[in-house]
């Protein structure tokens, strides 16, 4: 998906930032548009391999720090059992539920910048890989943020995990939700339940639902007084 993202924006791209690069995974892909790579990776063993994997390429450079919404000296929490692609400052919760298979057995003290502290020209494509903490990456590019373009008519909203309560107590009404729009306006929309084998696909104005490995279309009330529907929540 990202590298078919770089495809059809690429010739408006101007160079690319990726924060939590691990051995840089992506960096060969980047390579072929040519352009200018920043990469942030904050695990000290993890940024010496990525340093092996690079070092004979042009237009990388390499930080090893977290990015944050402040200057500070933190911890992170390393995973084990997949190579440490789970490690995140934040404390790990949904991760052992929904990945029982990776622990968090100890931490490192990382050093962790606000992007607009380092005197970096922004480039305009910015990828994270930060395990929960984008908002607080976000927060520190500050002004530099508006040189990250996210200008386009279409838009996705995307819930990974919807019912957080329902999937730590074992119940099987959690979903994931996926919404597709177009100038403001809704293309497609994608209610997912794993456990219970069924999903619910609105495209335009019909809605379907499959159940039963089969579709059927889906039939809702169309009153619009809310003391005559049905609100599940």
């Amino acid at each position: 998906m990202l590298s078919n993202f770089i495809d059809k924006f690429t010739k408006e791209i101007n160079g690319i930032i990726h924060v939590g690069a691990h051995r840089g995974q992506e960096v060969q892909k980047y390579m072929e548009y040519n352009k200018e790579v920043i990469l942030f990776e904050p695990q000290k063993d993890i940024f010496k391999e990525l340093i092996k994997n690079v070092e004979s390429l042009d237009k990388i450079k390499c930080y090893n720090f977290a990015l944050g919404s402040k200057n500070e000296i933190n911890r992170i929490n390393r995973s084990q059992g997949n190579d440490g692609l789970s490690s995140s400052i934040l404390a790990p919760k949904l991760h052992l539920v929904v990945q029982p298979n990776i622990s968090f057995k100890d931490t490192e003290e990382i050093e962790v910048k606000r992007f607009d502290s380092l005197g970096i020209d922004t480039l305009n494509f910015l990828t994270l890989d930060v395990q929960g903490f984008e908002l607080e990456v976000l927060k520190g590019f500050g002004e530099e943020l508006k040189n990250v373009d996210r200008d386009s008519k279409f838009t996705w909203f995307i819930d990974p995990i919807d019912g957080t309560k329902a999937l730590i107590l074992g119940l099987p009404t959690w979903s994931n939700m996926i919404s597709f729009f177009q100038e403001k306006k809704s293309i497609c929309s994608l209610i997912n339940f794993p456990v219970l084998k069924k999903f619910y696909i609105a495209i335009r104005e019909k809605t379907f639902l499959f159940e039963n490995n089969k579709f059927s279309i889906f039939k809702s009330s169309k009153t619009n007084n809310l003391k005559k529907a049905k609100i599940v929540t």
